[in-house]
């Protein structure tokens, strides 16, 4: 079985994902709330991801161009 957890260092307590643990093949959605609030341009983030089957952590890219009217 496998158990996921999340975590992004920019964004304290934003992440989601389900604590019930998977079978080999089973999915599940991992949600990541992200406030734009003060922010413009490109900007990247990232999350982690971390699983009980492994000691490496993969890595998520979050890419937007963040356009603010005038």
């Amino acid at each position: 079985l496998y158990i996921l957890d999340a975590f992004a260092s920019w964004c304290g307590p934003c992440t989601e994902v389900s604590k019930e643990p998977l079978k080999s093949g089973e999915y599940t959605p991992i949600k990541v709330k992200f406030d734009s609030n003060g922010e413009s341009g490109f900007i990247e983030k990232s999350v982690n991801i971390r699983r009980n089957t492994s000691r490496m952590i993969d890595t998520v890219q979050i890419k937007a161009n963040i356009k603010t009217n005038k």
